[in-house]
C-alpha cells in the first residue's frame, strides 16, 4: 500500500519541477581585461565597487575623442574619454581628459587642473541631482599610457586618482583601464 502512495507523490514532484522556471542570474561584474588593440573597453573601481559603462540593455556606453585644436580653439591635443553607467542604481559617469597634451606611449602623467595635464572626473546623480567629484590639485593620481598607435588611432592605458566634490567628500578611483579608438 505504501508503494502505491509514493508513486503519485513522485509524479506530482516531477510535474512541479518540470514546469518550474530557473531564474537567470546576473553575471558577476568584472573589470575588462587590459588590452591594447582598440577594444573600446573601460573600467575601474570606485571606492572598491566596479564601474563599467553600460546602458539598460548591458551594452557599452563609451565615447573617445583625441583631437588637435588650432590657435583659435585652445591650441593643443585634447582628449575626452567619457563612460556612462545607465544600468546602475544611481546614474554614474566618469571622464578622463587632457588640455593641450600630447600623450606618449609608455609615459606617466600626474592628474592636475592645469593646462598640459590630464583631468579626471566622476559624477553620480542621486535623486536626480548632480554630485561631481573632480581631481583637484591637492588630490593625487596618475595616467599611464600603455599604447598610443597614431596610425590606427588606438589609445590604451591605466589610471588611478582621488577626487573631491564641492563639500570636501572624496572618492577613490583605482585599477582603472581603457582601450579606445579615437
Amino acid at each position: 500500500m505504501k508503494k502505491i502512495a509514493v508513486i503519485p507523490v513522485l509524479l506530482v514532484l516531477l510535474y512541479l519541477f518540470s514546469f518550474s522556471k530557473c531564474r537567470k542570474e546576473e553575471p558577476v561584474q568584472q573589470l575588462p581585461p587590459e588590452t591594447t588593440y582598440g577594444a573600446m573597453a573601460f573600467g575601474c573601481k570606485v571606492n572598491g565597487e566596479i564601474f563599467v559603462p553600460r546602458d539598460s540593455w548591458g551594452e557599452i556606453v563609451l565615447y573617445a575623442q583625441y583631437i588637435y585644436l588650432d590657435d583659435n580653439h585652445g591650441k593643443g591635443w585634447f582628449l575626452n574619454i567619457s563612460a556612462v553607467d545607465n544600468k546602475a542604481t544611481v546614474l554614474t559617469s566618469m571622464s578622463i581628459g587632457t588640455d593641450s597634451l600630447w600623450l606618449d606611449q609608455d609615459s606617466t602623467y600626474p592628474f592636475k587642473i592645469e593646462k598640459g595635464f590630464p583631468i579626471g572626473e566622476f559624477r553620480n546623480y542621486p535623486n536626480g541631482s548632480l554630485n561631481e567629484f573632480i581631481v583637484r590639485n591637492a588630490d593625487s593620481g596618475q595616467l599611464f599610457i600603455t599604447k598610443h598607435d597614431v596610425s590606427r588611432r588606438i589609445l590604451a592605458g591605466r589610471f588611478w586618482f582621488d577626487a573631491t566634490n564641492e563639500y570636501g567628500k572624496k572618492v577613490q578611483i583605482r585599477e582603472g583601464r581603457f582601450d579606445v579608438v579615437y
